[in-house]
């Protein structure tokens, strides 16, 4: 299980490696994820990810449009991975996603960090079983922001992004998916990238999967 709660580019760097770099970051650099926790045994730098329809369900109260934001964004992800998303009713424990709206404003997670937001996903092979986000309405910052960030970390991103060209960075935090969140998104549901597999195996075959996606019209 995991708990999960972010610089310009290089002068010269092209495009694909920028891609790449930053896909490696969020996907497998778990050194920066604050709002992350682990309670697995042994974690391993490999892609995680769903790997079946994916059903979901609000719980606690919250104002409309932040339930808005989080059908739209899951409605925007779905479209991007191919993820199908069903919607249970609210409260619905059957759920394999649970956002639950909190009045907090801060959580503590591993012992000692301090959060506004984050995920808890439990995991096994590689394989997303559940996920329970965990958003606090009286946190600092935008709930949409933390929605989207939250999200991501959801569908399988781990790490954090160095740079501001991610819904993942901490230096410019923004509530809307940017064109490289959706080429990572692309490409870890790309089926080519199979749960469980290590990075050293994901990354060439991540790489091919980037360079075809940028090169589209």
């Amino acid at each position: 299980m995991f708990l999960v709660a972010c610089a310009a580019a290089p002068s010269g760097e092209r495009e694909l490696d920028r891609a790449v770099r930053q896909f490696n970051e969020i996907t497998f650099d778990i050194a920066h994820a604050q709002d992350l926790r682990f309670d697995d045994a042994v974690w391993s730098a490999a892609v995680s990810k769903w790997d079946g329809p994916v059903t979901a369900s609000i719980f606690g109260a919250a104002a409309d449009l932040s339930v808005a934001d989080a059908r739209a964004t899951l409605s925007d992800i779905s479209g991007i991975t191919g993820q199908q998303v069903a919607w249970l009713p609210d409260g619905s424990a059957d759920a394999a996603l649970r956002i639950r709206f909190t009045g907090e404003r801060d959580f503590v997670i591993n012992a000692n960090e301090v959060a506004g937001c984050y995920a808890e996903i439990h995991s096994s092979d590689g394989r997303i079983g559940e996920v329970d986000v965990y958003i606090g309405l009286e946190a600092d910052g935008s709930v949409a922001d933390c929605m989207t960030h939250e999200l991501m970390h959801a569908f399988g991103f781990h790490g954090h992004a160095q740079r501001p060209t991610s819904v993942l960075s901490g230096v410019a935090p923004t509530d809307d998916l940017t064109p490289w969140d959706r080429v990572a998104l692309e490409t870890l549901y790309d089926p080519r990238l199979l749960p469980g597999m290590p990075r050293d195996k994901a990354l060439p075959l991540a790489r091919d999967i980037i360079e075809r996606l940028l090169a589209r019209p």
